[in-house]
């Protein structure tokens, strides 16, 4: 066999080896907290100075508290984020917990440091927490 054909053939042998050793890979790992601002891209401490303003008559009009999600792992395909509304603990699709119409961003995302199961509970635990 020449120089070319043995080459081409462990190159070959070398790339189908990859591709069929390779598993899936998620780009964000279970737990992984997501932080983002409120509409307009208001967040207290971030963006804004006011927690909330005060509009006609002393009601409460806006509140730029920002927003936590936690990161929930995906079923049938499809990431979930779990978040904590007036409603509720709502489990919610990933591509929805932004509203970039709304004006809304990411400020950013913390990993956890190591990932616990321990029977049918999962524990958390964060760098510096």
């Amino acid at each position: 066999m020449s120089q070319k054909i043995k080459w081409l053939v462990v190159s070959l042998v070398f790339i189908l080896g990859l591709f069929f050793s390779s598993k899936p890979v998620s780009a964000m790992p279970l737990g992984t907290l997501l932080y983002r601002t409120s509409w307009r891209n208001n967040a207290y401490g971030y963006t804004s100075k006011d927690l909330f303003v005060i509009g006609q008559k002393g009601l409460i009009t806006d509140i730029y508290s920002g927003h936590v999600g936690i990161y929930i792992g995906h079923e049938n395909g499809v990431d979930y984020v779990a978040e904590a509304l007036p409603s509720g603990l709502v489990k919610t699709q990933a591509k929805y917990f932004l509203n970039t119409r709304a004006g809304e961003k990411l400020i950013g995302a913390k990993i956890p440091k190591i990932l616990l199961k321990n029977s049918a509970k999962m524990w958390w635990l964060w760098p510096g927490a």
